[in-house]
């Protein structure tokens, strides 16, 4: 079983996750937010329209990082 230290595990969320809904929302009412803690994080979204693409988007970000 191979284990990963916290801080190389945070290495690829922030490039990932951080760097990407920074470019990518705006402030807007509504806009998704991202919460993480450590390599945990949540996707919060203000409308509907948002929580049904948020899965998607995020699977191509993830695809485009490796």
């Amino acid at each position: 079983m191979d284990v990963i230290t916290p801080p190389p595990s945070n290495i690829f969320p922030h490039h990932a996750l951080n760097r990407w809904m920074e470019e990518s929302e705006r402030p807007r009412p509504g806009a998704r937010r991202l919460i993480r803690y450590a390599d945990d994080f949540v996707i919060a979204c203000g409308n509907r329209r948002d929580r049904e693409r948020a899965p998607d988007s995020l699977g191509k970000r993830f695809g485009r990082m490796g």
